[in-house]
């Protein structure tokens, strides 16, 4: 444990206990003053079986993330808003600045500016941004839809907040808050997709041209509809219309889903040129993982589903996430280990408590569990060559690019 950064260690504390900053208005003004990356503190996402915004009255904003460096590292960590953290970023003498427990830290904090593209046009009013957003340093994010079905019909995962729009926020991707306006899934799609697709061509098109990135990491995204058959159709048409314009073979691609409707979808999506599947199971306990995520498949089925994609896209190519501090974490490592001698990779995300969620009562995993369980993970992945996912500038929420790197060199 000895051997770990500073880097490594105020990230794994900004993910048990959140940040807090001082004082707070401050950070609001420079943040909207200057273009950097941001979220708002609070969210009250409510769902009236129709729809889902978000309807918080509060509008303060902190950075969604922040870059921690010293000399040697380098890394992105995803900020949690927290007025009892112990951890506090102020500014003095116009730098950013970390305390922990009132001690300065030597190291050095930047926020991150969003890439200007993002705010160039389309055409009309429309923005790049509204179509491509780029996450950490280097990770292209495109989004299937906005929203998820589970959410509208009640049975969303009890840790997730989803993010949702204000009901006076603009949305141009497809949404899932008017799928109600049409008689039925097909006809929602089908009114707007030949827009869509255009737009996040051309918009992905103007990101790739008018900036440098250290890797080109594209990670494609798709909520939950009612049903596995109708999301992975529709996943295939998007993807079918980016290789038009792009060669998706250069880049390293994932697409992170809901498990496949059947094994031709699969192979249609690797013959695109898709290098990875994560299906996010969150929580490899059936009891569980059933009360969590009511509104996923059933847990054998999810099993299932996993091994069957690995027959596909090959042992390491196929992914899962899970949310660290939900179960035991011995039980949790054991099953990884499970699933990578089947082929299965699995990631992590540190659990931070989300206001206004059925989980928001606990706490994270503290330092410790959290440094012990990425050794064993670590292990594991060198055990049956497999690979941490994306890198430490775009993997906000673990540290797995850190130790892996640190072990393997």
């Amino acid at each position: 444990m000895d051997y770990f950064s500073e880097v490594t260690r105020m990230k794994i504390s900004i993910l048990e206990e959140g940040v807090k900053f001082n004082p707070l208005s401050l950070f609001s003004d420079i943040i909207k003053k200057i273009n950097f990356k941001n979220k708002t503190i609070f969210k009250k996402p409510v769902s009236d079986g129709k729809v889902v915004y978000d309807y918080s009255l509060r509008n303060e904003i902190i950075p969604s993330e922040i870059l921690l460096s010293d000399d040697k590292t380098k890394s992105i960590v995803k900020c949690r808003y927290n007025e009892k953290s112990s951890i506090e970023l102020k500014l003095e003498e116009n730098k950013l600045i970390i305390y922990k427990d009132n001690n300065k830290s030597k190291l050095k904090v930047d926020f991150i500016k969003e890439y200007e593209i993002l705010k160039d046009t389309i055409e009309d009013e429309l923005l790049v941004g509204d179509y491509v957003d780029v996450v950490g340093l280097d990770r292209i994010s495109l989004l299937l839809f906005e929203g998820c079905y589970n959410w509208i019909c009640g049975k969303q995962c009890k840790f997730c907040d989803l993010h949702p729009k204000k009901v006076s926020e603009k949305v141009c991707r497809p949404t899932l808050n008017n799928l109600y306006k049409y008689s039925s899934v097909d006809e929602w799609w089908n009114s707007q997709k030949e827009l869509f697709f255009k737009n996040t061509n051309l918009a992905l098109d103007k990101l790739l041209n008018n900036t440098e990135l250290m890797h080109k990491h594209l990670f494609i995204m798709a909520g939950n509809l009612n049903d596995l058959q109708t999301v992975w159709k529709f996943l295939v048409e998007f993807i079918e219309n980016l290789t038009k314009r792009f060669n998706l073979r250069d880049f390293d691609t994932i697409v992170n889903v809901c498990p496949h409707n059947s094994i031709e979808s699969l192979k249609k999506l690797k013959e695109l040129g898709i290098k990875q599947v994560q299906y996010n199971l969150e929580i490899a306990n059936e009891n569980l993982f059933t009360y969590s995520c009511p509104g996923k498949i059933e847990y054998k089925e999810f099993l299932k589903k996993l091994y069957e994609a690995v027959n596909i896209f090959g042992e390491g190519n196929v992914r899962s996430n899970f949310v660290l501090g939900l179960q035991d974490l011995n039980e949790l490592i054991n099953e990884c280990e499970k699933f990578a001698e089947k082929g299965i990779v699995s990631d992590y995300s540190v659990f931070q408590p989300k206001r206004n969620t059925p989980y928001s009562h606990l706490k994270a995993p503290n330092m410790k569990d959290v440094i012990n369980f990425t050794e064993k993970l670590v292990n594991i992945y060198i055990k049956y060559h497999q690979h941490p996912i994306f890198c430490s500038l775009s993997s906000r929420s673990s540290i797995v690019n850190e130790v892996y790197y640190d072990k393997v060199k």
